[in-house]
């Protein structure tokens, strides 16, 4: 049987932990200034979409999302989820003609909310590729 070490303390930091960092007090010069929350957007959008919001949307929502830094929430009645998410996403159960409200808090904030204005303005028929379910149907004519 053998013996296990000794518990010791850690050993001191190699190099030393800025106060900005220990201490609640006034910032010195040499820490960098924190992040600054440039501001809060929301906005609010109805889905037109025939199919409501699945998969292929969903996902094209999250990568038009991804180049921004903010956080961005989904609120559909009374849930809001991450907006990042697809699994929280498709629980919204968002369907045709549902009102669904953004929000968006963080330095890009306004930008990332007029990405997602811009995929509702074009119904998320990118998610479709050439074949566009969004569309009005065309009208059949019967043949002679």
């Amino acid at each position: 049987m053998t013996v296990p070490p000794p518990i010791t303390s850690p050993p001191p930091p190699s190099q030393p932990v800025p106060a900005c960092v220990t201490s609640r007090k006034a910032r010195p010069k040499s820490c960098p200034a924190p992040e600054v929350e440039s501001g809060t957007y929301s906005r609010t959008f109805t889905y037109a979409n025939s199919l409501g919001l699945h998969a292929r949307p969903a996902v094209l929502l999250i990568k038009t999302l991804s180049p921004f830094k903010c956080g961005v929430t989904a609120q559909h009645n009374d849930y809001r989820v991450d907006a990042r998410s697809i699994l929280s996403l498709l629980s919204l159960a968002v369907g045709p003609g549902s009102q669904v409200t953004f929000t968006a808090r963080g330095p890009d904030a306004a930008a990332a909310l007029a990405a997602i204005a811009r995929l509702f303005e074009s119904r998320f028929n990118e998610a479709y590729g050439s074949r566009s379910v969004v569309q009005p149907p065309t009208e059949v004519v019967p043949a002679a």
